[in-house]
């Protein structure tokens, strides 16, 4: 059960941070996949299982696929266009390998918060990858939901209340 919710809490997380309009999103069968996106998802992470997909419209409204892999483990996401061009990949890590940056302004902020999900953010631009921030998704003691993302230096970039509660 708490795998489970761990990778709903992921999925959901990841949707709203990598895509502004989700207007025509959905579930696809690994079968529904165009054969592009799947083998630059094979080629890029050739270990990783496969979990599920969903095809979903980014902001400039075209068509691109959510792929949702699991490789030791830990969950990573790919954003793909049909013709298999990755623009995005988000790769759960455990806590204790974020940055000490990153760590001591979550410490700061939310010293008692228990984590769910930490990941690295990558984009992916003429096939080169290249980290651009971390995201935490935590419970205060408060029993809110947080999901903040970080710059590489610790530099708050983003904080989103995922239970809809403002303090």
């Amino acid at each position: 059960m708490r795998r489970s919710v761990r990778t709903l809490v992921l999925l959901v997380s990841a949707a709203t941070l990598t895509l502004a309009s989700v207007a025509a999103a959905g579930e696809v069968q690994a079968r529904a996949v165009p054969k592009p996106v799947m083998d630059a998802v094979k080629t890029r992470f050739k270990t990783a299982k496969f979990v599920g997909a969903a095809k979903e419209k980014n902001e400039a409204d075209e068509v691109v696929y959510e792929v949702n892999l699991a490789e030791k483990g830990l969950a990573i996401d790919l954003m793909v266009t049909p013709e298999g061009t990755i623009t995005l990949i988000e790769k759960e890590i455990a806590r204790k390998n974020l940055p000490k940056a990153v760590s001591d302004t979550l410490n700061v902020r939310y010293p008692k918060a228990k984590y769910q999900v930490c990941e690295e953010i990558y984009t992916v631009e003429a096939g080169k990858e290249t980290l651009a921030y971390y995201e935490a998704v935590l419970v205060d003691p408060a029993k809110q939901t947080w999901a903040v993302e970080l710059e590489l230096n610790g530099t708050v970039r983003k904080i989103e209340n995922k239970t809809g509660v403002v303090d």
